[in-house]
């Protein structure tokens, strides 16, 4: 993955805990070492400061090129004092396929 990250996944069933449109598929992605956070000290103040969040910008990007809409969000942080680092990354939408004549170059 991104910088070497290797995450283990794991799949959630969302079936049982809620029923209706919003249900979604989703996963979390636990990072056993995040070279960002490696050499890194938040300082008094900015404990809510996410600064491996560029990871979640990075899977929503390449997400969306494949036409898949997610969300991806910290649920745990090493910088935050929790012993790993977890994303969870949730699907919205997928998208249909663009035909060319939907593509006005007029």
């Amino acid at each position: 993955m991104y910088l070497g990250m290797t995450p283990a996944l794991a799949f959630l069933d969302l079936s049982e805990a809620s029923s209706g449109a919003d249900e979604q598929d989703a996963c979390t992605m636990t990072l056993a070492d995040n070279p960002l956070s490696r050499w890194v000290e938040l300082p008094e103040g900015a404990e809510g400061l996410l600064f491996s969040n560029v990871v979640c910008g990075v899977l929503r990007g390449a997400l969306e090129v494949l036409r898949f809409k997610v969300t991806a969000e910290f649920t745990a942080d090493v910088l935050r004092g929790d012993a790993e680092t977890v994303i969870r990354v949730g699907l919205t939408a997928v998208e249909g396929e663009t035909t060319a004549e939907e593509y006005d170059m007029a």
